[in-house]
């Protein structure tokens, strides 16, 4: 049946028409039949240099990447979407092809290509962050963690203002390799300037289940209430702060008082408050708090 539609397409008058083409190079795709839609697509491609409406060559360029996509010819359907993503179309076709690139990119093992093209445009632009953060994406999902790392934290300087999702972010990749601990540090305290900086722990099953119970504690010396709460200690997922995604937390409120906040395995939760002006400015105070899970306090 193919041999004969394209018998009867070579006889056609509309065989050089673009929206001819590109009609029948969409039912093909949409029948699944991916290499008449590719000769298809881009015999109109071809034919469609000289149109000004740009919206055909964008369907055009999209058939023919998905049927490549389709027929593993990954190489050649990661150009073509590089292409799509690099041009000033609209932003649902640049997203959905930069979409594509990533998953074509582990499909078809092509990150080692990518990585290679994606060096070359942080080198002729080093203060791109979505150019860094593309290549750290990438060095992150084949397990590159250290080369992750090191892109991570030059977007710590050039977008100081979103440090708390990268701080984030490096913490879960620095649980991934193995550090050289340089110092330890005794008997000294952190200072922290209440602006997004804070101190990641690695994780621990030990307090991950919290069977029986467990005190925390905590000293410090709050020089100014900056926010109306700022956190002290905060156990659980900060990107899922919600009640099921957390096990403990501790919480300064700008009247002076102390919040200790207990949601152990996803339960309600269960706080007690210091009376107002109990933590004042310029002062060590101790604070702590016991989880007694039988008693669910």
């Amino acid at each position: 049946m193919l041999k004969q539609a394209k018998q009867a397409l070579v006889a056609c008058s509309e065989k050089d028409d673009v929206w001819f083409l590109g009609s029948l190079a969409t039912i093909c795709i949409e029948n699944r039949m991916y290499e008449p839609a590719i000769e298809l697509s881009k015999s109109a491609i071809d034919k469609s240099d000289s149109l000004a409406d740009s919206r055909i060559q964008d369907t055009l360029h999209e058939i023919l990447a998905k049927s490549y996509r389709e027929t593993k010819q990954y190489e050649e359907a990661l150009d073509i979407y590089q292409q799509m993503a690099s041009e000033d179309g609209s932003y649902s076709i640049r997203n959905r092809a930069n979409n594509a690139i990533r998953e074509i990119t582990i499909d078809g093992k092509l990150y080692e290509k990518l990585i290679s093209e994606q060096l070359k445009n942080v080198e002729k632009n080093p203060h791109n962050p979505e150019l860094i953060l593309e290549l750290a994406e990438s060095y992150e999902a084949i397990d590159r963690i250290k080369e992750a790392i090191e892109q991570y934290e030059k977007l710590t300087k050039l977008q100081p203002e979103e440090n708390v999702y990268w701080n984030i972010k490096l913490g879960d990749l620095y649980q991934k390799v193995d550090l050289e601990i340089e110092e330890v540090i005794e008997s000294n305290a952190l200072s922290l300037d209440g602006d997004g900086s804070f101190v990641e722990i690695v994780d621990s099953e030990i307090i991950n289940n919290i069977s029986e119970q467990v005190t925390i504690s905590a000293w410090i010396k709050p020089t100014a209430f900056l926010n109306t709460y700022t956190t002290v200690l905060f156990k659980g997922d900060k990107r899922l702060p919600d009640i099921p995604h957390r096990q403990f937390t501790f919480w300064l409120f700008d009247e002076g008082k102390i919040i200790f906040n207990v949601s152990p395995g996803g339960h309600s939760q269960k706080f007690i408050w210091s009376p107002p002006n109990a933590i004042e400015k310029n002062k060590w105070h101790h604070v702590a708090g016991t989880i007694d899970v039988k008693k669910t306090s």
